[in-house]
């Protein structure tokens, strides 16, 4: 139940504790940071129509979507489960769920729909201020929902993330995710993912991406077109429960996961399809 902080002496040893964060991939490296110091700001590049009912929000509703592909001017808000620590000190896996809400509106979290259906799983939500549901997300694991968000202004969603260490003991940690809905930030564009790190109590491992996304991994979301604005987030309400118990204290361009555009698969089975029939043609022409 010990391990070790980088930089300090092998025989120095501390209880683990999970500390969700956010990876920013603005810069290159990227950077792991405390997700209370960024405010997405998710403006009018995202203001849309709901197509169907969705929990407690209607087909043909205006909404504000961060969408599970990528788009301009929308910041493009994922989770993962790839930090080094948390690859090495657990067995893998996340529990993601709602734990804390402020805003005007409701809120929905689902990932995008197979063939022919617009949404699929349902992650959580919040309707009339009141949180349900959970989501576990696989070991290796880059995801992209659609974070549905039904009126504009300033919302506040406390994510609380669940994992178990290879000796068997659970730790949670919480945070909060700013948002100002019809608004800016200073997280208003590029490619970020939430998710958990494993560090001593009382000492964020925040900093430098320091392992690369293997090429094997699990991923889920589109780019589709892809620096943010100026703005003000709150800082220090992240917190990490460690194994014991304890309070672990407060803790630019378009990003590749793996899948493409539907309009670009479409593109080259049409393309594909062009290619055989002159080639009918052409043999036709030569047997006649």
């Amino acid at each position: 139940m010990v391990l070790a902080q980088e930089g300090a002496s092998a025989s120095l040893a501390c209880e683990k504790a999970l500390y969700p964060m956010v990876k920013d991939d603005r810069s290159v490296p990227a950077q792991w940071v405390d997700p209370t110091s960024l405010t997405f700001g998710v403006g009018d590049a995202a203001k849309t129509v709901s197509p169907v009912d969705i929990g407690p929000i209607m087909a043909n509703q205006d909404v504000w979507m961060i969408q599970s592909a990528q788009m301009n001017g929308v910041p493009w808000l994922g989770a993962n489960t790839q930090h080094e620590t948390f690859a090495t000190e657990t067995t893998g896996d996340v529990t993601l769920e709602v734990n804390s809400f402020t805003g005007p509106g409701d809120l929905v979290v689902a990932e995008g729909g197979a063939l022919g259906q617009v949404f699929g799983t349902e992650w959580f939500r919040v309707e009339g201020g009141v949180g349900s549901g959970s989501h576990t997300i696989g070991a290796n694991t880059h995801v992209h929902p659609n974070w549905i968000f039904s009126s504009p202004g300033e919302y506040q969603v406390g994510i609380k993330q669940t994992a178990t260490l290879n000796d068997g003991n659970t730790v949670e940690g919480s945070t909060v995710l700013y948002f100002n809905v019809g608004g800016a930030g200073n997280a208003d564009e590029g490619h970020f993912d939430l998710g958990p790190a494993i560090g001593c109590a009382g000492s964020s491992p925040a900093g430098e991406e320091t392992s690369a996304a293997s090429t094997n991994e699990n991923s889920s979301g589109t780019s589709a077109g892809g620096s943010g604005s100026s703005g003000q987030g709150s800082a220090g309400n992240s917190s990490a429960q460690g194994a014991g118990g304890k309070s672990a204290g407060n803790a630019g361009s378009l990003a590749v996961t793996g899948f493409e555009p539907l309009n670009v698969v479409i593109a080259v089975f049409a393309l594909g399809l062009a290619v055989m029939g002159a080639g009918v043609i052409y043999r036709s022409r030569r047997e006649n």
